[in-house]
């Protein structure tokens, strides 16, 4: 297990924009890319009321974003107007060009914007949105985005799946639970996971990881997570590193 804690974070702005960018990559020694293949970085961004992001392009980007609490209106070059939540989900796949503008209009937005690298460069621009039932899956794993042509809620061009959950108080759960195959028993040999704790504290076998820290490992180690005495917010993404990928993207890359 390799493991980034949240102070290697690297940490832009101010208030009413406030970002700490998780670099995976760096977890890993000698690897020399930011990214782990198709993950890019990662913003566990702080918005206040009243703060507009202004018009601007992404290309070759899949951006995933995830509102942990309050709502941000976003508009695109496509049209489109609609006001992200914790439960109303989006996904820009940005190809060849795709511009989108962000307001918070009241109140604060906790959240991550994910960006994955696609796999390949200048496809078609498009953006997605899914309804998911409820904020938090407690104790269980939730998919969240995973590749296109699969079932997954929201899907990006890159064999990259996002899961999440929320853990109670003296819980655990296995990460061998979130696999994207049925034969969990039987992993890719080049596979990947990297766990995000978004809130709280978990223990990953005599490690403790609390609130802003990363950890990433190969599949084939198999990890348990377990809580103590508090709930936990975790994100969970497994990544097939033989996948073919692009770093030309305007942040992803």
């Amino acid at each position: 297990m390799r493991l980034l804690p949240a102070a290697r974070r690297t940490a832009f702005g101010a208030p009413p924009f406030v970002i700490k960018r998780i670099y995976p990559g760096q977890s890993v020694p000698d690897l020399n890319d930011r990214g782990i293949a198709g993950l890019g970085p990662i913003d566990h961004a702080h918005l206040y009321q009243g703060l507009t992001v202004r018009m601007h392009e992404h290309r070759n980007d899949e951006i995933v974003s995830y509102l942990r609490s309050g709502a941000m209106v976003h508009k695109d070059s496509n049209g489109n107007q609609e006001t992200i939540t914790n439960t109303h989900l989006m996904v820009m796949n940005a190809g060849s060009g795709f511009k989108h503008e962000e307001f918070v209009p009241e109140g604060e937005v906790h959240m991550l914007q994910i960006f994955v690298r696609p796999s390949s460069d200048d496809l078609e621009p498009k953006v997605a949105f899914h309804t998911f039932d409820s904020a938090v899956s407690t104790n269980a794993w939730r998919a969240v985005f995973g590749p296109e042509g699969t079932d997954a809620p929201l899907q990006v061009r890159q064999r990259v799946w996002m899961h999440d959950a929320r853990l109670t108080p003296h819980s655990e759960l296995s990460l061998g639970d979130a696999l994207p195959w049925p034969e969990p028993d039987a992993p890719e040999e080049y596979d990947v996971q990297v766990l995000y704790v978004f809130s709280g504290t978990v223990r990953v076998g005599n490690v403790t990881l609390n609130q802003g820290d990363t950890a990433a490992w190969a599949v084939k180690e198999y990890v348990k997570l377990e809580t103590h005495g508090s709930y936990a917010d975790v994100v969970l993404f497994h990544i097939d590193t033989t996948a073919p990928y692009t770093r030309s993207g305007t942040l992803s890359g």
